[in-house]
């Protein structure tokens, strides 16, 4: 099919025929395989963009089991196979998480008080020298998901804008946003800008809070701004 009729609500997609798991698409391989590549997502199949052969997990497995391998691989999404080897449902990294934390007391997580400075300091992207990448409010959703690509490992791009104590916050792109908000509704990629798509006012967390409140913060707005 082609990238403009998936229509991917969950950010990714197992990709195959009759219930078979051939591949995964994502929202990260539309920004940084398709548009950050200059390819017209109006003429690229998914096949030829999508990461084949996934990991998937057995639906009667532990769920630690599930957990431990999308951090272990790194991966955001993990299709979910029955005993014939069709798929059955798709496993999101943060909602797990999320559940896993606030299904046990958090005086028993090993690691729960961490504070998210504490967080930062030990899982700073190398490719971003530690420092959060940005981009320009007026900049077309093509130029920044040509960033996005060249720096694979940070999650999203501040949108940097003026303000009275210099340039500011005034908003977040993700991938995400380039899927629903642009190629699901037909939109330029070379036209659209940059704040006309991008999720202003963000939410934030203190750098001294315990993980658990920015997990749990994570988990409520993917709800109210996607």
């Amino acid at each position: 099919c082609l990238l403009t009729r998936a229509r991917l609500r969950s950010g990714a997609h197992p990709a195959g025929e009759d219930d078979r798991v051939d591949g995964i698409f994502t929202d990260r391989d539309l920004a940084f395989r398709v548009i950050g590549a200059g390819l017209d997502p109006r003429r690229t199949r998914v096949s030829s963009v999508m990461t084949e052969s996934p990991q998937c997990v057995m639906d009667d497995e532990p769920a630690l089991t599930a957990i431990s391998l999308m951090i272990e691989g790194g991966f955001r999404h993990v299709p979910v196979v029955d005993s014939t080897e069709s798929v059955v449902g798709l496993l999101d990294v943060a909602k797990c998480l999320h559940d896993a934390i606030s299904s046990v007391e958090l005086g028993d997580l090993s690691g729960a008080q961490r504070s998210v400075r504490e967080l930062l300091a030990s899982r700073q992207p190398a490719t971003s020298g530690g420092r959060p990448i940005t981009v320009e409010p007026t900049a077309s959703v093509q130029a920044a998901a040509k960033l996005m690509a060249t720096h694979p490992d940070v999650p999203a791009l501040l949108v940097a804008g003026g303000g009275t104590r210099g340039r500011a916050c005034t908003g977040i792109l993700t991938p995400k946003d380039l899927l629903n908000r642009v190629i699901a509704v037909g939109g330029s990629v070379t036209r659209t800008t940059v704040e006309s798509v991008m999720t202003p006012n963000p939410a934030h967390v203190d750098e001294a809070a315990p993980l658990l409140t920015a997990l749990h913060l994570l988990q409520v707005r993917r709800h109210t701004t996607h």
